[in-house]
């Protein structure tokens, strides 16, 4: 598995647990809400409306006919007393009987409607005394009716209390269990994520910053000199592989270039005792041309009776030969150069040439490769920060959360000994938001761990496009000792010139030497004599000049 399908899978893992996580959140704080709106519209409202109606009861009405019958208030403030507890009533016993009620309220319900249709007429009873200021009748309804008209509606009504708190502690309940799975399973979502950051740093230590830099240390190895510098990793099948794979073929086109440089020396060391052997065997030619020329001056004694006949004619083909020597003298030196600088121009054409495409094809399959790790590594960077966002947006929902419980504690204190079950689950609220905003920190720092070390890898990668770098400088003067060897090539075009100029020079003076044949074709039969003595010496110059060109092809 190469190193970027790991670190794709990390990044795609640690995304999937993160919206997992996510998902459990919004739906735990949903069913949360849901309970808590259960629990405020269905039970929290409809005890308040309860609580209303007993207190319109008991205190109210009982507490404001024990005033009259004692004169503690007046009449009208009685009336006015009277007149707003019935309305409290009624109002709120129709709002909560309107309500969503369960099989068992509805019982409860059908014994507070015939409790309160009893009290009724009491009622009607106690509203006339009052109308009609009858203190005499305020005093007998208050000792004989009214506790007996009032007390059988206080029964129903406390089933209903109980009832709702029952049914409150229940939403409550089953609110927590929701939190506790989500919160469990979060946690082991947490776990996970944990594991795949572990994971994520092992991959990017030990299987791409360690390698890169043992790789780097190979390479600064091979440019101090160091050729049998053993490249890592060069065995792996992922991207530090294909790396280590190219600083071999880096290392070995260096080895052949050292070995061709090593034969280049030796040939060039060949050529030169060849050409000392050479020098030597032309000494030598020279000193026995010298002895045989001095045997042909005596001869030539004997031709200088008729010499004086060819006298002229030996004259101009004398200073046209020696003309032709002159030009064949200076088009062999020419062809000999021309020679020497092709061979050596071909050798060092064709291994620069080698090394310049060598150089270049590493240069840009270490480029490419330099450019997709920093991909992936930038890739891996902005994987981090998305999900450091969505960890983020948790930590938010956990503080709204938070104050949310905060708000309803406060309320349920205020509904005093009513909202102790409401102030319960309040508390397990604000602590599940308060594990939920601890968990998101942790998942924080793990991200933030990430980034860092991806910020390192980055780091190693533009070190490695710094050595591409140097590698593309080193191709560039291969390039410039191209440009010299085209100067090279410029020279041998101009001694190839001359050259050619110089042959031409030798043809146009052996056609002088022809006419001067010619001319002394007609006095050749009386030189014949002074040949036949020049034919001996002749016949061991001959031999000379045959061993000569034997040596000379043999060294």
């Amino acid at each position: 598995m190469t190193i970027r399908v790991r670190l794709y899978l990390t990044i795609a893992f640690m995304a999937i647990a993160a919206a997992v996580m996510s998902t459990i959140g919004y739906l735990s704080l949903n069913s949360t809400n849901a309970h808590i709106e259960t629990i405020v519209g269905d039970r929290v409202l409809p005890l308040e409306k309860l609580k209303t109606i007993a207190d319109a009861y008991a205190v109210s009405i009982v507490d404001m006919t024990h005033k009259l019958r004692g004169a503690q208030i007046g009449w009208e403030e009685g009336k006015a007393t009277l007149d707003r507890a019935l309305a409290d009533i009624e109002r709120n016993w129709a709002e909560y009987t309107s309500g969503k009620l369960t099989s068992e309220e509805e019982a409860i319900v059908a014994q507070a409607n015939a409790a309160m249709a009893e009290a009724k007429g009491a009622l009607a009873e106690l509203q006339e005394h009052v109308l009609n200021e009858d203190q005499a009748g305020i005093s007998v309804f208050a000792v004989k009716k009214l506790y007996q008209a009032i007390d059988p509606i206080g029964d129903p009504i406390s089933k209903l209390v109980d009832l709702q708190i029952r049914l409150s502690r229940e939403e409550a309940e089953s609110a927590g269990s929701v939190s506790s799975f989500a919160i469990g399973l979060i946690q082991l979502l947490a776990v996970f994520v944990a594991g795949m950051v572990a994971f994520g740093f092992y991959t990017v230590s030990r299987q791409v910053v360690r390698p890169m830099h043992d790789i780097e240390t190979a390479m600064r190895e091979l440019a101090a000199g160091n050729l049998e510098t053993a490249i890592p990793a060069a065995d792996r099948k992922d991207e530090i592989g294909a790396m280590a794979a190219a600083v071999t073929v880096f290392r070995d086109n260096a080895l052949e270039r050292q070995r061709l440089e090593a034969a280049d020396r030796q040939g060039r060391e060949s050529q030169q005792v060849r050409a000392r052997n050479v020098d030597d065997l032309i000494q030598e030619f020279s000193r026995d041309m010298n002895e045989i020329l001095a045997g042909v001056a005596d001869a030539s004694d004997r031709l200088e009776r008729t010499a004086g006949a060819l006298n002229e004619t030996a004259e101009k083909s004398t200073a046209d030969a020696s003309d032709v020597a002159n030009a064949a003298e200076q088009a062999t030196g020419n062809v000999q150069t021309v020679a020497s600088a092709s061979e050596q121009l071909a050798a060092s054409i064709t291994e620069i040439s080698q090394q310049v495409a060598s150089s270049m094809r590493i240069a840009g399959e270490a480029r490419e490769l330099t450019e997709k790790t920093d991909g992936t590594v930038q890739g891996l960077v902005a994987a981090a920060q998305r999900i450091g966002t969505v960890i983020s947006l948790i930590s938010d929902i956990a503080e709204q959360t938070n104050l949310l419980a905060l708000n309803a504690t406060i309320e349920a204190a205020r509904a005093g000994e009513a909202g102790k079950g409401f102030a319960v689950v309040a508390s397990e609220v604000k602590n599940l938001a308060t594990q939920t905003a601890k968990a998101t920190e942790e998942i924080q720092a793990q991200i933030q761990q990430i980034q860092h070390v991806s910020g390192e890898a980055a780091e190693a990668i533009r070190a490695v496009g710094d050595i591409v770098g140097r590698i593309n400088e080193t191709a560039i003067a291969t390039s410039a000792a191209v440009e010299e060897q085209g100067a090279a090539t410029g020279e041998i075009a101009r001694n190839v010139t001359e050259a050619a100029q110089g042959t031409q020079d030798v043809s146009s003076r052996i056609s002088g030497v022809s006419e001067g044949a010619i001319r002394t074709e007609a006095i050749a039969v009386d030189v014949r004599g002074a040949a036949i003595g020049l034919a001996d010496q002749s016949a061991t110059l001959k031999a000379k000049v045959d061993q000569f060109f034997t040596r000379i092809r043999a060294a």
